[in-house]
């Protein structure tokens, strides 16, 4: 087996690759979005419609390397994004594991929070459904102690 024989020039042929080497459809595919950026895509809209779960972990950093705050989200000041991306999950119609800025190792514990537990009731409020939530960590935070904050 040939190491990174699974890429390919687009997420399609870099997924269909990765298929093709293991002998099976993955029954969830990983994406990664940042603040400033609509998901989900045709890209997501073609992962579930080949019976794939997307896992999508949308981050606070927006494209030109800004951060949108957890403070500032949490407070709603945010809202308009948030329910711009609540209206295309709706319209999406399809199963989706959500992440919210993965990995939040650095800064404050409980503004993560804050800001993540605003996007679930948001979303909640806007009528999405079919949405997993999920916590994504890394084991360091585990070792470390910071992921109980």
């Amino acid at each position: 087996m040939q190491i990174n024989a699974h890429t390919g020039p687009d997420r399609r042929s870099a997924l269909e690759s990765l298929e093709s080497l293991v002998g099976r459809t993955m029954a969830i595919e990983r994406v990664y979005y940042l603040w400033d950026q609509a998901w989900p895509t045709a890209d997501d809209a073609w992962t579930r419609d080949a019976g794939r779960i997307p896992y999508i972990s949308w981050n606070a950093l927006r494209t030109d390397g800004s951060r949108a705050s957890w403070t500032d989200i949490a407070s709603g000041s945010y809202d308009t994004a948030i329910l711009a991306r609540a209206a295309d999950l709706i319209a999406f119609g399809g199963p989706v594991i959500f992440s919210f800025h993965h990995e939040p190792e650095e800064g404050v514990p409980e503004e993560f929070v804050a800001a993540f537990r605003h996007i679930h009731d948001v979303f909640q409020t806007a009528g999405v459904e079919d949405v997993t939530y999920a916590w994504t960590m890394t084991a360091a935070s585990f070792r470390n102690g910071r992921a109980s904050a």
